[in-house]
Order: C-alpha cells, then sequence, then structure tokens
C-alpha cells in the first residue's frame, strides 16, 4: 500500500482555510509574475477573494509562510495567556472553546504549508517545512504545558452545573489529554525539557523524510542493453524512457525508487540482479545504518527511538508503546497481542506452502539459492497469474485514470448521493491539478477535492490526502471542506490516458475514501471533524469503501477497454477479486513481524540499551521467518515509524483493516449499495468524527464488537 499522509501537524491535523481572492486560478512561474507579487501583501494574513473559500494556491510562495506563522505564533500565545490568566470563572465558552478556536489559525498555516510542500518541485519548500514545524512543534509543547490552563478545563469538565452536553464534554476531554500529553502536569523545568524534544523530534522527523525523498529523486538504476528490458510492460518502459530523458541521458531506461517504477520492476523484470540492485537501494535510503553516507538516517532512527522513550517517561508512561496504546481505539496491548497471535497461527500453513512453490519455481528457473526479498514480487506475479493472461499491465487497459476517477465518484454517488463538477476557476498548485466541487444529494455544498494524481519530477513519492479545511459548525452553518488526493501514477503518453495498475485503482479509491471522511463530517468541532479520530482507527473508513473498487456492479459501471470501450469480461473480474488471496500467508507473516519490530523499537525505556538490529532480528529468529519475507514489503515503511512520526503505530493497518473487513461483510450480507446501510455508516462513523469514543461509533454502527473472521476469510486464511 501507498503512503497516506493526512496534511498537518500533531493535534492540528484538520485546518479551517481562509476565505479567498479571485485572480488567475492557475499557478504562475515567469519570474516577472514572481517579482510583482514579492511586492505585494501576504496572501497567507489578508482576506483572501477565491471562488468557494479555497485556498489562494496561485498566489503563496515560501517566504510568505515564516512571517505568517512567526505573527500566528505570538497571537497564540498571547490568547492562551489571556485565557489561562481570565479572572473570570471557568466556563466551556472562555476556556475550552476559546482554546479550540485560538489553535485554528495555526492549523490552517501550517496545514497549508506540509501540503505544498509536497508537491513542489524545489528542495527548499520542504527544508522550510522542516524548520517551521520544528519551531511551531517547540512553541505548542511550551504553550500547552501551562497548568492553568489544565486546571480551567479540569474544572470545567468537574463542574455539573456547566450542564455541557456530549460533544462539548468530548471536546473538553480530548483537549485535557491533550494538554497533559502537553506537559501541562509537570514543572517548568520538565516542560522545557519536553518542548526542546518535541521539537528535535518534529526537526528529525522532517530531516528524515527530506533525505528519504532525496535519496529517492538521486538514485535510478539505468538500463541500456535492450535484451535487460525486454520482458517489460510497454507503459513501464514508456516511463523509464521519459525518466532517463529527464536526467539527461540520451538512451536506455532510467528505473526510479518512486512507487510508480521500482514495484512494476520488481515484479515483471527476469534479471534477478538488477531487481537485487533496486531493492537493495530501496532499502538502503531509509534507514540502513550500513549506508555509510554522511546524510545517513540510522542514527536519526536510533536518536528518534530515544527521544520518543524519555518524552514517554516525562510523560508518566513507561515508554513510547505504553504512550501510544493510550492514544489508540484497540482495548489495549493484550487485544493486540491477542489479534497477532490469532492471525500469525492462521497465515503459517498458507505461508509454508507458498514458500515451497516459490523454491520450485526458482529450481524450475535454474536458481540454486535461498528466495530474498527483492524475489518476492516477481515470483508472486509468476505463480499467481501463471498464464500471465490477467496480469496488472493487461488490466492496466481497463482502468484509463479518468475512467477510475468517475467510478469513485460513481461509488459516492450510489452510496451516499453525492455529485461531483468541475470547477476549472479554482486556483490551483500545478495545471495538471482538477477540482471538483462536491454537494450531497439536496444540493447543499459539502466542500471541494483536489486531485493531483499523477507523476511529476521533485514532487514526494507515495499517495496522501490533505485537509486544507475541515468541515465543521461555524454559527448556524457548516463550512465546507477543502481536501485534495495526491498520488504518483504513471503519466500519460501520446494520446494514451494514463492507464492503472490494479493496486493503484485501489490506492486511488483508499484516498478518495479518507476524503470522504472529511466531506461527509458533520462535527461542531473543527479539532473534532472527520479523520481528526484515533491513529488506529483512521484508515477504517478508506480501507472499508477501498473494497468498492472492484465490486462486479461497480466495475461495470466504470471499466471499460480504454481504446475499445468493451466491457470488462467475467474472468478478469474474478481474477481481481481474488487478489487479495495471492501470498496471503507471506503477506501475513511480513505484516505481522513489521508490527513486533515496531512494538519492540518502541517499548525500550529510556535507560534500557537500543540497538535496532538486534531487535529486529530478535523478531525474526522468534517468528522463524524465511529470508524472502523482507519486513519492509510495503512503500515506505520507514517513513511510517520515523518520517510520519507513527512509531509503535504499525499495528494500526492491520486493526483498522480487520474494522474494515468486517463491516464489509456486512455489506456483503444486506446489499453492496444498500442506501439504509450505507446511511448508517455515514451517520454513526464518518459524521460523528472524532465527537465520540471511535468504538462507540463502531459498535452502533456494526451492532457488535469487531471480529477478526471477515479479514481472515477475505484471505483464504480462516479454517473452513
Amino acid at each position: 500500500m501507498n503512503r497516506i499522509i493526512i496534511t498537518g501537524f500533531a493535534a492540528l491535523t484538520l485546518v479551517a482555510c481562509q476565505a479567498p481572492e479571485d485572480p488567475q486560478p492557475v499557478r504562475e512561474t515567469d519570474p516577472e509574475s514572481t517579482a510583482m507579487r514579492a511586492a505585494t501583501p501576504n496572501p497567507l494574513v489578508e482576506a483572501p477573494r477565491t471562488p468557494l473559500g479555497t485556498p489562494p494556491f496561485h498566489r503563496v510562495e515560501k517566504q510568505h509562510f515564516e512571517a505568517a506563522l512567526t505573527d500566528a505564533l505570538q497571537r497564540y500565545r498571547d490568547t492562551v495567556e489571556a485565557i489561562a490568566k481570565d479572572p473570570a470563572p471557568a466556563q466551556f465558552d472562555n476556556s475550552i472553546l476559546a482554546l479550540e478556536e485560538a489553535e485554528e489559525e495555526l492549523a490552517r498555516l501550517v496545514a497549508l504549508l506540509l501540503g505544498l510542500a509536497q508537491v513542489q518541485p524545489e528542495p527548499e519548500w520542504r527544508e522550510l517545512a522542516t524548520d517551521l514545524s520544528a519551531k511551531v512543534a517547540a512553541e505548542l509543547a511550551r504553550v500547552r504545558g501551562e497548568p492553568a490552563l489544565k486546571q480551567r478545563i479540569q474544572s470545567v469538565l468537574d463542574d455539573p452545573d456547566h450542564e455541557l452536553d456530549d460533544q462539548q464534554v468530548r471536546l473538553g476531554r480530548l483537549t485535557l489529554k491533550r494538554l497533559h500529553h502537553g506537559g501541562a502536569g509537570l514543572d517548568q523545568d520538565q516542560r522545557r525539557q519536553l518542548a526542546r524534544k518535541e521539537g528535535e523530534l518534529t526537526e528529525l522527523a522532517m530531516t528524515f523524510q527530506h533525505r528519504l525523498a532525496q535519496a529517492s529523486r538521486r538514485y535510478a538504476l539505468l538500463v541500456e542493453d535492450r535484451d535487460r528490458v525486454a520482458d517489460l510492460p510497454d507503459s513501464l518502459l514508456a516511463q523509464a524512457r521519459q525518466d532517463a530523458a529527464d536526467r539527461g541521458h540520451d538512451s536506455g531506461w532510467a528505473f526510479t525508487l518512486h512507487a510508480h517504477s521500482l514495484f512494476p520492476f520488481l515484479t515483471h523484470s527476469s534479471q534477478r540482479e538488477l531487481r537485487r540492485e533496486i531493492y537493495q537501494a530501496w532499502q538502503r535510503r531509509a534507514g540502513s545504518w550500513q549506508d555509510g553516507r554522511a546524510e545517513d538516517n540510522g542514527e536519526l532512527m536510533q536518536r528518534m527511538t530515544r527521544l520518543r522513550s524519555e518524552r514517554a517517561q516525562l510523560l508518566g508512561y513507561d515508554h513510547h508503546l505504553d504512550l501510544v496504546m493510550a492514544k489508540g481505539s484497540i482495548q489495549g496491548l493484550e487485544a493486540l497481542e491477542t489479534l497477532l497471535d490469532q492471525v500469525e497461527a492462521a497465515a503459517r500453513p498458507a505461508a509454508e506452502a507458498e514458500l515451497a512453490a516459490i523454491r520450485a519455481a526458482m529450481v524450475a528457473d535454474g536458481i540454486d539459492d535461498e528466495p530474498q526479498p527483492w524475489d518476492w514480487w516477481y515470483y508472486e506475479h509468476r505463480l499467481g497469474e501463471p498464464d500471465n493472461e490477467f496480469d496488472d499491465d493487461t488490466l492496466r487497459a481497463w482502468f484509463a485514470l479518468p475512467q477510475v476517477r468517475d467510478g469513485a465518484f460513481a461509488m459516492a454517488n450510489r452510496l451516499f448521493g453525492l455529485s461531483f463538477r468541475e470547477r476549472t476557476d479554482l486556483p490551483r498548485w500545478h495545471p495538471s491539478v482538477e477540482a471538483w466541487a462536491v454537494e450531497d444529494q439536496v444540493g447543499q455544498a459539502l466542500g471541494v477535492i483536489y486531485l493531483d494524481l499523477v507523476h511529476r519530477s521533485g514532487k514526494a513519492g507515495g499517495a496522501w490526502m490533505s485537509v486544507y479545511r475541515s468541515r465543521h459548525e461555524s454559527g448556524d452553518a457548516l463550512v465546507p471542506a477543502v481536501v485534495a488526493n495526491v498520488a504518483n501514477f504513471q503519466q500519460a503518453h501520446g494520446e494514451t490516458e494514463a492507464l492503472l495498475a490494479p493496486e493503484e485503482v485501489q490506492t486511488l479509491f483508499h484516498e478518495f475514501g479518507h476524503a470522504l471522511h472529511a466531506l461527509l463530517s458533520s462535527a461542531r468541532y473543527r479539532s473534532l471533524s472527520g479523520p481528526s479520530v484515533a491513529e488506529d482507527f483512521i484508515e477504517f473508513p478508506a480501507l472499508l469503501l477501498e473494497r468498492w473498487a472492484f465490486a462486479p456492479e461497480l466495475l461495470r459501471q466504470y471499466a471499460f477497454h480504454h481504446q475499445t470501450g468493451a466491457m470488462m469480461e467475467t474472468g478478469m473480474i474474478e481474477a481481481l477479486q481474488g487478489r487479495q488471496r495471492q501470498m496471503a500467508g507471506l503477506r501475513t507473516l511480513q505484516q505481522v513481524a513489521a508490527i513486533r519490530i515496531d512494538m519492540a523499537w518502541h517499548a525500550v525505556g529510556p535507560d534500557e540499551e537500543l540497538d535496532p538490529d538486534t531487535m529486529e532480528s530478535r523478531v525474526i529468529s522468534t517468528m522463524t521467518l524465511p529470508d524472502i519475507v523482507s519486513l519492509h514489503h510495503g512503500f515506505d515503511a520507514y517513513r511510517s515509524f520515523y518520517a510520519g512520526q507513527r512509531g509503535g503505530r504499525e499495528y494500526r493497518l492491520l486493526w483498522a483493516d480487520v474494522l474494515a473487513a468486517d463491516a464489509f461483510a456486512l455489506f456483503r450480507e444486506q446489499g453492496l449499495f444498500n442506501r439504509e446501510l450505507a446511511d448508517r455508516f455515514r451517520t454513526e462513523v464518518l459524521a460523528p468524527g472524532n465527537g465520540r469514543d471511535p468504538m462507540t461509533s463502531w459498535a452502533s454502527f456494526r451492532g457488535r464488537a469487531p471480529d477478526a473472521a471477515a479479514w481472515l476469510n477475505e484471505r483464504g486464511l480462516d479454517s473452513d
């Protein structure tokens, strides 16, 4: 699965956006217009006038952010100090709500900065984001540690005379928890320590991500012998030829570490040495402490792990994993261990059979060696589709990008009654970006979704969803959301539209699912809106909605051959439906191992020895994993541990996927497009956001506790 990032910072993940301004909707790039803009007022602080209240992407420049954030931080400090020192008795409005509103401007600016830094080609954007994010993080930790704030909010929650409703209580309790994690219960010296650690962690995470991106952009495997690429799909060769030209090569094919190039190469190339070379380059750019570069990320990983442990101890937890579990929706570490044991035991028999099949295939190819990680994708493809009748390159012909986009829109229409209208008048950060206005079945504006789906040079790799403005109440109305789905699919070539592989189709539906979570929110408060839920619950709606991508009823609505217009035949649909069962045993062992390594890295106290290599080896030995099971098959796994600041949370995708499979089983029982059930999912899960406990939302929708049986059944790992 591709990288998923919901843009924002710490508790400021979901952001309100400014109101707008209206000149040219597409970002200008000529030097003269840039010089002219430098002399104009800062668009981040003036009242904008763009249609539908979207950010003025066409006017924002790097230099605008430092001044805007510096001023916003000062206003935030002053406001929080005034709240803490308010002589009036603490009430909901002058304490809890006042603090919520004080963070809105910072949230908007940080989300806009981080969102643009990911899609701009200049590395200076990412350097700026690193510096300013660290500054904001340190200030937030310092300001939120003010003990008087915690006392005021606690007094409001403790006094029954305030008669708070459920959402007010929820906001108060989560604010109190956030303040506690910000150091409100610490003495002054401890708060200073915490602020320094938060600032350093943010800076290290951004540096890690920057180095990762730089390494990905720097590396290319150049192949000039036509015979060595003869078995690669035409679409991959076309992209590789373009990548080689972009790097100044007059001939040959350049294969990069971006997902649209790396994984198709590993899947289709019969050249084992080339597979090994590009695979090891991919792994070493992430966190390999044997890479030997001055900018080696291995030291950053160890430092971040140590800082997380020290931060957790300051806040009263045994270690970072203890802190993570306190923020999650799963019912504690024991419940997680039980789930891991259950799925590992179910996967063992299938994994052994799959490994034997790979060994036999390698022997048939004349290879006398144990299967290695760089063999995984190639033999998974060979064994899963032995006659290549329905391989990824064949299936691409039915998945032209505009059709897949329209298929996702059709899903949203059939489930929730939504409609989409393209708006070419809205500001964009690049001419290739699309903007769509979204309305519900009665014509109410839900917001705007930007689609930036095709790879271009300098853009961060992977796929993610950004929230520039959350949908939440403001007065008597709901503020429409502004969101973006970003991906790196292969570019169109000639007159042929960009064609997606099946996994990329799922990625588009997945990120669109995140966007729907934001667009369909009806939370009262900004910080409780949409996908601002617990991090192990946030992927649940997206993982559920991606399951419609290959539903036969929907495929017949959008999957047509891009040249002939022919409908996808039944055999192809069945092949797509069976993809989850391919190598499901080995994949499950890999996932469990990655989770256990992440847990081991982050269950270390600040005074305990930290040796990532030893911890990783211990998990591999305990689980008796075969060599082929790399712990980082998922793209940018190290990024999720470190650059994304999600260390200790690797389990979240498994837990969320168990929820998604269980929920999808209910749709299968009652009808995939059962509007009554879809309305219940919208009302009980999407709309509340974090306005109530996530597992309360789950129980209200599903009617019982989660069960992993459906997840195992999807993969053919159940015993039935």
